[in-house]
């Protein structure tokens, strides 16, 4: 039996925290009644995870109907111009781009292909534009998410990759905002690094990493002299000990390639980047955008969640305050956003 006629649920499921939301519906007048935290650690039991879900809605007996954000492995978001639409609208021309260009095997992803002016998908047949954002991952991987969500007694009424709708999230912040400057976008995950730089809510460049957190473990391991990595990463993800000291020297790699992108980008644009916004992060780990702000001389978008939800039609119960979340739950109320063309954002 599926439950879901009389209250929405919308989670956002990634390594760090399940974060999820009580409204009273799926349209956009929809009212917020509940959000709640559950931090996912190495040892967490799926008993855990169904409890915390059942403080929100009511899914024993039966699996409640949820949308739902994840964040697939080797998941992609590419930013790429053709020299011109119309050259899409032969499947075997899409092919060729996909393989040779972009080193996407079609056969093995699923693969969404979106208009980079607004964020709308992509018809080979009847648009023109060639400013695409390809995004996507290993259909395993979906499938991997899909059966994590099913073992938490929820069924995905509506699966989405929560980097793209993050993505469309903080465009539609920064133009709602009228940021005038670049914001630099960072998705710091433990095997992946996602970098968006954004010009007035238009995506004007896509970096990705094949590291992340992760990278950071052996530096703390010979630094504290640690017997191995493992022992690195729980320290890591404790609250009993303080890294910030040595933040410079734990974020060397990921700081080297930031300032590269951000350089690269204002030497070709004449552009500055004064902003960065990081997502996924849990607020244990804020010595790391911290580390960021510091060093690269940049401030963090300081998030307003209130008023950029209820620019989208959504209200709050009184009991739920917007104020006091990070910004990592912007991705969480971007789920809840219905982006038309009218909107503008440039995804």
């Amino acid at each position: 039996m599926l439950r879901s006629k009389n209250k929405g649920l919308f989670v956002d499921i990634s390594e760090f925290s399940i974060l999820a939301a009580r409204t009273s519906g799926y349209e956009a007048s929809m009212v917020i009644e509940e959000v709640a935290d559950f931090p996912v650690e190495s040892d967490c039991r799926l008993k855990d995870v169904r409890a915390f879900l059942e403080q929100l809605v009511d899914i024993k007996g039966g699996n409640y109907v949820a949308n739902c954000g994840v964040y697939p492995k080797d998941r992609f978001i590419r930013y790429h111009e053709v020299d011109s639409g119309v050259r899409l609208k032969n499947q075997n021309a899409l092919e060729k781009l996909l393989q040779s260009e972009l080193n996407i095997d079609s056969e093995k992803n699923s693969i969404s292909i979106l208009n980079a002016h607004d964020g709308s998908q992509f018809d080979p047949v009847r648009s023109s534009m060639n400013q695409l954002v390809f995004c996507g991952a290993p259909t395993v991987a979906f499938q991997e998410a899909q059966d994590q969500i099913l073992s938490y007694g929820l069924l995905p009424g509506c699966m989405e990759m929560s980097s793209v709708a993050t993505l469309g999230g903080l465009c539609s912040y920064i133009q709602m905002n009228q940021f005038e400057s670049s914001v630099m976008y960072i998705e710091l995950a433990s095997d992946s690094m996602h970098i968006f730089i954004l010009n007035k809510g238009k995506i004007e460049m896509i970096r990705s990493f094949e590291f992340g957190l992760d990278s950071l473990f052996p530096i703390l391991k010979d630094e504290l002299g640690l017997k191995d990595e493992a022992s690195a990463r729980k320290l890591f993800r404790s609250n009993t000990f303080d890294v910030a000291e040595m933040g410079r020297k734990l974020l060397k790699k990921v700081l080297k390639e930031l300032q590269a992108i951000s350089g690269h980008y204002e030497v070709q644009t004449g552009l500055n980047i004064d902003k960065f916004f990081i997502s996924l992060l849990p607020s244990k780990l804020c010595w790391i955008p911290n580390t960021i702000s510091n060093l690269l001389g940049i401030d963090q978008v300081k998030v307003e969640l209130e008023p950029w939800v209820q620019s989208l039609g959504i209200s709050t119960e009184d009991s739920v305050d917007l104020s006091t979340l990070g910004p990592r739950w912007l991705g969480l109320f971007s789920l809840m956003a219905k982006f038309s063309s009218g909107d503008e954002v440039k995804l």
